[in-house]
C-alpha cells in the first residue's frame, strides 16, 4: 500500500536475479506486480498504470513528487483511541503520502470539538476517519439512540437555563481502512455510493 501510495514500482524478485544474471539493470516494466484485487471492478485484479523509467537514471526524489496524491489539499480529522493507535499509524502515514493534512482526536468527544471548531473557522475537514462504523454512528448523531425493545419514556423538559441538546454536527464524509485501500489499488477516490 505504501508504494501504491508512493509512486513506486513494486517489482517482482524475479527482476533482482535477472539484473544480476546480466550485470546490468534492465527495464522493470514486465515485472511490474499488479496494484491489487479491486472490490470495486467486480474482485479483479487490477493492474498497475506507471510510467516507464529507466533505472539506472531515476532518483528516489523526483518519482515521488511526481506521483498523483489522490488526498491533495484535503483536510482529514483522524478519530482513532490511542489503544489502537499504533496499528493506525500505517492510515496516517497513507493520508499524509497522499497529500492530505491530518488532525488526530482520540475520542469522540475530541472530534466534536475539533470538527466544531473547524466549522467555526471556516476550514471545515473534507474527510474524516475513523475506526469502525460505531465511532462514525456517534459522531454524528443527534445524541438520542434508537432502541430495540426498549420502553418508550416521556422525554423530560431541560431545566430552566439548561442547554437543549446541540444540533447533529454537518455529516462529513468518512474514511476507513477499506476505502483507503481500494483507492489506492482503482487509482482514484472511490466516490461516496460507489462501492
Amino acid at each position: 500500500m505504501q508504494a501504491l501510495a508512493l509512486g513506486l514500482p513494486c517489482i517482482a524478485p524475479r527482476w533482482v536475479t535477472m539484473c544480476l544474471d546480466k550485470n546490468e539493470l534492465v527495464d522493470w516494466s514486465p515485472f511490474l506486480l499488479c496494484a491489487g484485487q479491486s472490490a470495486f471492478l467486480g474482485d479483479a485484479i487490477r493492474s498497475r498504470s506507471l510510467t516507464p523509467y529507466d533505472p539506472a537514471t531515476a532518483r528516489l526524489a523526483e518519482v515521488v513528487s511526481q506521483r498523483t496524491k489522490l488526498l491533495q489539499g484535503s483536510r482529514i480529522l483522524a478519530v482513532v483511541k490511542k489503544s489502537v493507535e499504533s496499528k493506525k499509524m500505517a492510515y496516517v502515514f497513507l493520508a499524509r503520502a497522499l497529500g492530505a493534512s491530518l488532525t488526530r482526536a482520540y475520542s469522540v468527544d475530541e472530534a466534536k470539538v475539533a470538527v466544531k471548531a473547524a466549522e467555526e473557522a471556516g476550514q471545515p475537514f473534507d474527510w474524516v476517519y475513523v475506526d469502525g462504523k460505531s465511532v462514525e454512528q456517534a459522531l454524528f448523531s443527534t445524541g438520542s439512540t434508537t432502541g430495540g425493545n426498549k420502553k418508550r419514556k416521556r422525554a423530560s423538559m431541560p431545566a430552566p437555563g439548561a442547554e437543549a441538546s446541540e444540533p447533529p454536527l454537518k455529516k462529513i464524509r468518512t474514511l476507513d481502512d477499506e476505502l483507503f485501500i481500494q483507492s489506492l489499488i482503482l487509482g482514484r477516490l472511490i466516490e461516496e455510493g460507489e462501492m
